[in-house]
């Protein structure tokens, strides 16, 4: 019995579906095979990129050590020959200036939002240079931030601890869980430059760049 609003289904031969389902197959196959090529191409691309990077890098950090190491030795041949070398206070000033404002400090100790302890932690700071040797350990600035952990500018403060505390040689670690002063301990107060932004027993000021740096 038929109509015209029968439908009837005739299945194709198992040949035809054979050669449909293998044409299928072959374009999943060349998909994949396109997409491992494209992956390949990127991993060897990302992989020079790196290398090259990393060839800046090492470079780099190659230089650095050979012109610390350069400073060094033009140090103490200076010295031998009976001159004396100060460093500029105001610059030193400058550069720890700049990593306070990488850590997004600057609102906190200066302008309208800051606040007094946070300002009076970062006098104290630049008031270092003005201490002898010995007495730098006993700077409880140098060690952790001036606010609690509720504090909305502790965040602030870590970052900028995290920037400059770190020592290389031993792993001190301070009470609040913050590593030390890496930038200040390892490029101001060792290595060649230790002797250079010490302002204690000096008696003569050539310029007022001493007092400027203090109230930058």
């Amino acid at each position: 019995m038929s109509s015209e609003n029968t439908q009837t289904y005739a299945p194709q031969p198992p040949q035809v579906q054979f050669h449909r389902l293998k044409k299928e197959r072959d374009m999943l196959i060349e998909e994949r095979w396109d997409c491992e090529k494209v992956k390949k191409e990127h991993r060897v691309e990302c992989k020079q990129i790196v290398d090259k990077v990393k060839g800046h890098y090492d470079r780099m950090k190659q230089m650095r050590e050979d012109i610390t190491k350069r400073i060094g030795v033009l140090n103490k041949k200076v010295r031998s020959e009976g001159s004396e070398i100060e460093g500029c206070s105001f610059h030193l000033a400058q550069a720890w200036n700049r990593r306070k404002n990488a850590a997004g400090l600057r609102q906190r100790i200066q302008g309208l939002l800051r606040d007094r302890s946070n300002s009076r932690w970062w006098g104290t700071i630049k008031a270092v240079v003005f201490l002898p040797e010995k007495l730098r350990n006993n700077v409880r600035a140098l060690r952790t931030p001036p606010v609690t952990r509720a504090h909305p500018a502790c965040n602030k403060c870590a970052q900028f601890l995290w920037l400059l505390l770190f020592s290389s040689s031993m792993a001190e670690f301070l009470i609040n869980g913050f590593c030390l002063l890496r930038y200040i301990k390892s490029t101001w107060l060792t290595g060649p430059f230790v002797d250079l932004w010490s302002k204690w027993e000096i008696t003569t000021l050539r310029t007022t760049n001493v007092a400027e740096a203090f109230h930058r």
